[in-house]
């Protein structure tokens, strides 16, 4: 017997499994990340970073009830969450999000910091984003979010608007501002809805197409590449582009400088032949007019550009 045990002894193999070099990576990579989230106060460095928000800009006083983890599928759950309508512009409401849950994904690079999925509602409509939480800065990523116009129309009193919207963006911000944004915003059913825009009665409107890419540029710019408005058969299309000057401490202000053109449908203009006498005093190239918009963001002023 004692034979017999001596050589299975020496047919044991004592080294480490053989893997393959991007298995023992992606091993390695799964123990640090779990080790980071067992032991670093991830809690806490989310309470932290939204005091140090608070504290940076009081003007934007963004408040929560509770913030709690949770080990089952781990993720940070934030309680009422409320975002000031000033935040965005004086004359907005409060944006209050009843639950925003922060799905752990390990550690992301670029900003070095804890990377999360985050889940929450907005009006209605669900909201998912890759989160990154970094040194003094954020990342925010939305990859085809999905929003319904309708159900904003709190957060876009100014018109009504139907249709959903898909959104590709990353956004990232520090404590005081926007520091990088890239956006691409499209729509294959914006519909305008029967309404009253300065006195001006409108029928419903079927635009259809909508198109906005953007990037900031320089320190305190906004390019706005691409925004179209309609097709062919819509009754009212446009195209501009150009820059948005950002005013960080009111959005609502941010001032607009965009070179573009409008053109309106036959049967559009038959149905509003005021249409003329107010666009007369703007160049016509074809069928468009030719416009230059300028003034804050939410006051736009049409001239004729030179």
């Amino acid at each position: 017997m004692s034979s017999v045990n001596s050589e299975s002894n020496t047919n044991v193999d004592y080294n480490f499994p053989k893997l393959g070099k991007s298995k023992w990576i992606i091993a390695i990579s799964s123990t640090f990340v779990f080790s980071v989230f067992l032991y670093f106060p991830i809690s806490e460095k989310i309470n932290n970073t939204l005091q140090g928000l608070l504290a940076s800009n009081p003007r934007c006083a963004i408040s929560y009830e509770d913030i709690s983890f949770s080990f089952f599928l781990p993720k940070i759950i934030v309680s009422n969450l409320n975002i000031p309508g000033r935040c965005m512009g004086n004359g907005q409401k409060d944006i209050f999000l009843k639950e925003t849950f922060l799905n752990i994904r390990g550690l992301s690079f670029t900003p070095f910091g804890p990377h999360f999925l985050l889940e929450t509602e907005l009006y209605k409509n669900k909201i998912e984003a890759y989160f990154t939480i970094g040194m003094g800065s954020f990342a925010l990523n939305l990859q085809e979010a999905k929003l319904n116009l309708k159900n904003l129309k709190e957060l876009i009193p100014m018109v009504k608007l139907e249709g959903d919207v898909t959104i590709d963006a990353l956004v990232e911000f520090d404590t005081k501002s926007i520091t990088d944004l890239k956006a691409h915003i499209y729509s294959k059913d914006l519909i305008i809805p029967a309404q009253k825009i300065s006195a001006f009665s409108l029928s419903p409107l079927n635009i259809q197409n909508f198109l906005l890419k953007a990037n900031k540029i320089g320190s305190n710019k906004i390019q706005i590449e691409e925004l179209i408005l309609g097709n062919t058969n819509s009754p009212i299309r446009a195209n501009f582009k150009g820059p948005i000057k950002l005013n960080q401490r009111n959005m609502a202000m941010s001032q607009l400088d965009l070179l573009g053109e409008v053109a309106f449908s036959k049967s559009f203009l038959e149905k509003y032949s005021v249409i003329n006498l107010v666009m007369g005093k703007f160049t016509k190239k074809d069928e468009f007019y030719q416009i230059k918009l300028t003034g804050p963001l939410t006051r736009p002023n049409p001239t004729s550009p030179r």
